[in-house]
């Protein structure tokens, strides 16, 4: 393995398994745990970033980097759209409380 290897592999494998960990996470709705791993995930992507551009690599290296933010992508799209439902049903169930104090004010008045 040569040094471009040895440094840039490990930073986007490392990226790659923390993403596939946040999309189980967001998958099995494991919110709260998401959100503990979720500084994590913007650590590694300051260090890949912090590599600079895989252009002057050598093309294999360039093509198995690429996949793998490729998937990672893919992955970020996926947590963002299952968030995105998520943050639906509460935004539903925060108006539905809210309807449901405003009826239980009007019809149980409290007695003063």
């Amino acid at each position: 393995m040569n040094s471009e290897q040895q440094i840039f592999l490990p930073a986007y494998h490392h990226l790659l398994t923390i993403s596939q960990q946040m999309l189980m996470l967001a998958q099995q709705a494991q919110w709260e745990e998401l959100l503990i791993v979720e500084p994590d995930y913007r650590q590694a992507v300051g260090q890949v970033t912090a590599l600079g551009a895989i252009a002057g690599l050598p093309e294999p290296l360039q093509h198995k980097l690429t996949k793998m933010l490729q998937t990672i992508l893919r992955e970020e799209s996926e947590i963002r759209q299952l968030m995105h439902s998520r943050v639906h049903q509460l935004t539903t169930f925060i108006r539905q409380t809210a309807q449901q104090q405003q009826l239980e004010c009007y019809y149980n008045p409290v007695e003063q």
